[in-house]
Order: structure tokens, then sequence, then C-alpha cells
């Protein structure tokens, strides 16, 4: 399937975005409430919300980072 740069990078981004999301509000979730009767709940709700954040943010830095980077490194 062809996709423009733009199409490419959301659907990268929200890739990342989600498994980030998932490992890192169940190992936070797990460190400060515990596993509790209703930490499934919890946790589903907190994926949302890290998703909800992390998705417009990446959308931001990622090209920021890749482009102070590129005036350091040299890709063969």
């Amino acid at each position: 399937m062809k996709v423009n740069s733009f199409v490419f990078g959301l659907i990268f981004s929200s890739l990342i975005c989600i498994v980030m999301a998932l490992i890192m509000s169940f190992v936070v979730l797990a460190l400060n409430v515990g596993f509790t009767e209703d930490f499934f709940l919890r946790w589903i709700t907190s994926i949302g919300v890290e998703f909800l954040i992390a998705l417009p943010v990446s959308m931001l830095v990622i090209p920021m980072i890749q482009k102070g980077l590129s005036k350091f490194l040299i890709i063969k």
C-alpha cells in the first residue's frame, strides 16, 4: 500500500503511542496503586488518557527530534 509521508507518520506515531501507553500505564498504575479489584478498569481508562496526550505530543516532538538529530548525524 502506498501512502504519503504524513499518513505514514500518523500511523507510525499512533502505533508507538498505543504500545507506550499500554506499557507505561500498566507499570505506573501497578507501582502507584497496586493490583486492586478495579485495576483493569483503571488501566483501560489510563491507557485512553495517555494515548490522547501522547499522540499530539509525539506528532510535534518526533519531527523536531529528527530535524535536530539530522544536524549532528549523517545516515549512511
